[in-house]
């Protein structure tokens, strides 16, 4: 049979013809990949790396390499292609984890870069399941290695070979050619006969060599699962085979399919059009992805390109894409340049400066540790893009912790784990962008020299604007950063943090923060220690949070920091002997009150809570000379519970054994934070805190028995104090 195939092969002149002429057509795009076939070595740490994690005695050049592949062998056309597709079957059951270990062990053995960030779910229509459960069918899971000579090995692991099979929506996508241990590639393509045993049906794939026939869909259910992203695919293979415009009755069913199910994922459909403009036809291309309506809805005003002239004579990759982003309006263009941030950095390099200045945006930078990425760092960003007239903001961890978990010096990992958690939080608004986004080496990072790349970088004819959270407030004071590094700067609220009395004034607009919730990145861990979540925290953040061994640790050390809490502090079940001890001052956001507050209804609530406990007596530290002092003694005065209340500055005079602590929230926390929760209050009997809604309880003391909780009736604590060091 294979003989008779070579002999039919020759018999093909015509085609033969007709193909050299599409190969010349492929040779001339700038953007393929001219490589050599001495892959043998590659190929086979590969089947190394599958044989250790999974087992697996072979692997599979896939797609449109092994339709290339072939080709050189038989026709003698260069080997192209833009990225190298290779698939395995697992014979088992792939997971992340699994998948992460093959690609771990493949950088280690000097493959190349393992892209992590790219490692996801292959999801594939399985025709053999129910409508509803087929498009979410996982069949496995891949990533990138990136070799040394910059070349994407695309790596797809299956669960099985029917899971393998699902791979590809056309015919043409079948295409495998099967590499065993100990084969050398470039002999291989040299034994025709011997190559064609490596092929599923070789009459199939010498007809797809010589590119006799026009693509077909293999499964009109996979293009309904994912019609915008596959839509996009079918037509570049259509061009391909000269196919275009394609034929009434698929660009059709086509547009039906995208009019009735418009859902697709952003990230394929951005990376598909990236494919498209590597291709010498990527005009008739796009012209027919306008014509099947795929930007009715995702970057609808991506259609208004086909109308740019300089859209169409555009040259090269880069000058297309600007075009593109030209003719688009804001919102598409930030979306699709953020997507492809990660993809092709050098592309947003060249580009996503050019696009800012072209659209005039307003933009800034947001600093701050992020350990980890809140709502509340969140509502920071959304306030300034809302309501400080910004297009963009720039989330910059700052390089150096100074905050838990500390380290006493610059740690590129540690950065690492910041920049993700901050990457995750931001990952669904396209007007906020961690930076930066292409680190290329391990040295030390300095703030300033990170903000001055940025600057650097965007090119811009005016300083970016500065945004901080009202807490920070202090520390461009301190720093006299108005003088040293002037530029617009925008303060958003947080709740119970008023803004300092030595402010800037109108050099400094304060905003009112659109997300009213009072966050604490500590506490937050606290949340997930004590509960496995946090609703202060994006579930995006959470999940790297909880894969990221640094911070399983502190969850760890928190959960130990409970268990001491809790043992330390002895329930109390009657009051009669004993004197509540209360410092009426707070804490909020790390900032003590310096001055004693003037008594108001939250204090009355505070001692009623108190009072319907059962507690006979209470002593309020005030100073003397405090101007607060009146209005605690007038409230006294006509205090008509059971409770016995006095007011001084000393109460040594009260037996250690018969004190009971009540706390300001704000107080506790920092306390617990400090490490010094059980240290200050081993064996003691029982423990009151009253709590603000601006400082919410940390989820570790509110989990102990022996600890009551008073929580006032009020809205909000804004009571305004002087932050410390002013």
């Amino acid at each position: 049979m294979l003989r008779y195939l070579l002999i039919s092969f020759v018999a093909f002149t015509v085609s033969l013809s007709q193909f050299s002429k599409a190969a010349e057509t492929e040779l001339s795009s700038r953007y393929s990949q001219r490589v050599s076939v001495s892959y043998s070595n590659e190929l086979q740490q590969i089947i190394t790396g599958a044989q250790a994690i999974y087992g697996a005695k072979t692997i599979h050049i896939a797609g449109g390499t092994a339709r290339s592949l072939l080709q050189h062998a038989f026709t003698g056309s260069a080997f192209l292609f833009r990225d190298f597709d290779i698939v395995l079957d697992a014979q088992q059951q792939v997971t992340f984890e699994s998948a992460e270990a093959l690609g771990e062990k493949l950088e280690k053995g000097g493959l190349g870069r393992f892209s992590r960030e790219n490692l996801r779910p292959r999801p594939r229509y399985n025709p053999e399941l129910s409508p509803d459960k087929a498009s979410k069918y996982n069949a496995g899971y891949g990533f990138y290695v990136i070799n040394r000579e910059g070349i994407e090995l695309d790596i797809s692991i299956y669960h099985s070979l029917s899971d393998m099979k699902l791979n590809g929506i056309l015919d043409t996508d079948k295409l495998t050619v099967e590499i065993r241990p100990g084969d050398n590639l470039e002999e291989l393509l040299k034994d025709k006969e011997k190559l064609l045993t490596r092929v599923q049906d070789p009459d199939s794939a010498l007809q797809t060599v010589l590119n006799r026939g026009i693509p077909k869909v293999m499964n009109w259910g996979a293009v309904q699962a994912d019609p915008l992203n596959v839509s996009i695919r079918i037509i570049r293979a259509l061009a391909k085979f000269d196919a275009l415009p394609m034929d009434d009755v698929t660009q059709r069913k086509l547009r039906q399919i995208i009019s009735a199910n418009t859902q697709g994922n952003p990230l394929q459909m951005s990376r598909n059009l990236l494919k498209l403009f590597e291709d010498e036809a990527w005009e008739k291309e796009f012209a027919a992805l306008v014509e099947i309506g795929l930007f009715k809805k995702d970057f609808k005003s991506f259609s208004y390109a086909q109308y740019s002239s300089a859209f169409r004579k555009a040259k090269t990759k880069t000058e297309k894409v600007m075009q593109l982003l030209e003719s688009a309006n804001k919102e598409d263009s930030l979306q699709f340049l953020k997507i492809l941030a990660d993809i092709e950095p050098e592309l947003i390099e060249s580009v996503l400066p050019r696009v800012v200045k072209s659209k005039g945006l307003r933009v800034g930078y947001f600093t701050g540790e992020f350990a980890p990425f809140h709502k509340g760092h969140n509502g920071v960003v959304e306030t300034a893009l809302t309501k400080g007239w910004l297009d963009l903001v720039f989330v910059i961890p700052t390089p150096h912790a100074t905050n838990d978990p500390k380290t006493e010096k610059f740690s590129r990992p540690e950065w690492d784990e910041r920049r993700t958690f901050v990457k995750a939080g931001l990952k669904n608004n396209s007007h906020a962008w961690l930076w930066p986004f292409n680190i290329k080496d391990d040295k030390e990072v300095k703030l300033g020299q990170t903000i001055e790349s940025l600057e650097g970088f965007l090119k811009l004819d005016r300083p970016l604007t500065h945004i901080f959270g009202m807490d920070s407030y202090h520390r461009v004071l301190a720093r006299d950063l108005q003088n040293t590094f002037p530029r617009p700067r925008i303060a958003v609220t947080r709740p119970g943090v008023p803004a300092p009395e030595n402010s800037f004034g109108s050099q400094v607009r304060v905003i009112e923060n659109v997300f009213s919730g009072p966050v604490s990145a500590t506490r937050i861990l606290h949340d997930v220690a004590i509960n496995g979540k946090s609703n202060e925290l994006q579930p995006e953040v959470l999940e790297v949070v909880l894969k990221t061994p640094r911070y399983l640790e502190i969850l760890s050390e928190n959960r130990n920091a409970q268990e001491e809490a809790a043992g330390a502090i002895k329930e109390l079940s009657s009051w009669e002997e004993k004197t509540l001890i209360w410092d009426p001052r707070r804490n909020f956001a790390g900032l003590y009150e310096s001055d004693f507050p003037e008594f108001d209804s939250a204090f009355k609530e505070v001692i009623s809570g108190l009072e319907n406990m059962g507690a006979k007596k209470l002593f309020v530290q005030i100073e003397d000379e405090s101007s607060a002092r009146r209005s605690w003694a007038n409230a006294i005065r006509n205090h008509q519970g059971s409770m016995q209340i006095v007011i001084g500055e000393d109460y040594s005079s009260v037996k250690d054994s018969n004190r009971v602590m009540v706390l300001h929230s704000g107080i506790a926390n920092e306390t617990l934070k400090s490490g010094q929760f059980a240290t200050k209050y081993r064996g003691k009997k029982g423990l009151i805190i009253y709590e603000t809604p601006d400082q919410p309880l940390s989820a570790l003391l509110r989990s102990i028995p022996a600890i009551k909780v008073i929580s006032p009736h009020v809205k909000q604590c804004r009571t305004l104090f002087p932050a410390a060091g002013f």
